[in-house]
């Protein structure tokens, strides 16, 4: 399960939980509360929080990857004509 998908499992978890607790009728909210925070206090579920948030590499770095992928595949291959290319000297922008 990826990290969204866990969080999202947790929220709607809880959710259920809370639903359960304003319905009429007896409530114990002690038990309540554990269920929550055997929801939401979880680590796989925290770990998966702060995964979530972790920085989205930009278009710039993706591209990077993307090329140092293709060199490392060519390599691999006996190959390594995609190599990033040096401006001449002396040539117009």
């Amino acid at each position: 399960m990826d990290p969204e998908q866990r969080v999202a499992k947790a929220l709607e978890d809880a959710q259920g939980i809370r639903a359960r607790y304003v319905e009429p009728g007896p409530r114990d909210r002690e038990q309540t509360r554990n269920q929550l925070l055997d929801v939401l206090d979880d680590g796989a579920v925290v770990q998966a929080l702060k995964d979530s948030k972790m920085e989205k590499p930009t278009a710039e770095q993706l591209a990077e990857l993307k090329r140092l992928n293709a060199i490392a595949r060519c390599r691999t291959n006996g190959r390594s004509s995609l190599r990033r290319k040096k401006p001449r000297s002396g040539s117009a922008i």
